[in-house]
């Protein structure tokens, strides 16, 4: 069971200044040392409950939420690639030399493809969108919510994250396909939509969100509640 506190400021603590990875990488991730560190009684958020103690099923919508800030998180990144890739390809992509147009905005490959990826792109936001509304109104209820009604909105906010991580990933690494060679410069930074996506969807891998939406559409089994679902 999580034990949930707040630190006061004045306490030292010793980050480790160790995040050096492909993709977030203005986060305040890392490793954090905690060495003879004082908690009190004061502190806690909550009152402490027995070790074995099963939570209200109010008190455990933390996760589901926390998951949709990652759904719109996913899909802001792949948004802003995609405006970016749109501005590069008006502005700055050749056209191939076989396609038989002028400009490369109008190339029929890449106009399917900006369809698609704009298609895919709204679809992921509406499912989002109708995730947010069944934890709202699960949430609504109060105290009165159960843990079957709580698992139920868990699970639309688990279709919504298993969604926006595949839509991200393909919008994020596919628009160079779009933009050409020339788009992978460093100077356009335009790899920090995936590196950014790709970092953060391995926290909490897709495969397991996938596992919990199926477990609940085959056999009516609504997530064990955890740090994670």
């Amino acid at each position: 069971m999580p034990v949930w506190f707040s630190r006061p400021t004045g306490r030292a603590i010793s980050p480790a200044d160790d995040w050096d990875n492909i993709g977030q990488r203005l986060s305040d991730s890392g490793s954090v040392e905690f060495r003879d560190y004082v908690v009190t009684e004061a502190d806690f958020l909550v009152p402490l409950a027995a070790p074995d103690a099963l939570l209200p099923p109010l008190a455990t919508f933390n996760t589901p939420l926390i998951q949709l800030v990652f759904v719109n998180f996913y899909l802001g990144t792949a948004e802003g690639a995609l405006a970016q890739a749109l501005d590069y390809v008006r502005t700055t992509t050749k056209p191939w030399e076989t396609s038989g147009v002028a400009r490369a905005a109008d190339d029929p490959y890449i106009l399917e493809r900006f369809g698609e990826f704009s298609a895919t792109l709204k679809a992921s936001a509406a499912l989002a969108d109708n995730a947010a509304l069944a934890v709202q109104a699960a949430l609504a209820k109060g105290h009165a919510v159960s843990a079957q009604e709580r698992g139920e909105a868990a699970i639309e906010a688990y279709h919504a994250k298993v969604h926006a991580t595949h839509v991200a990933l393909e919008i994020t690494s596919r628009i160079f396909e779009l933009m050409g060679a020339r788009a992978t410069a460093s100077r356009y930074g335009f790899d920090r939509f995936w590196r950014n996506v790709r970092t953060h969807t391995l926290h909490d891998p897709v495969f397991y969100k996938a596992r919990e939406v199926g477990n609940f559409v085959l056999n009516g089994e609504i997530p064990a509640v955890s740090l994670y679902s």
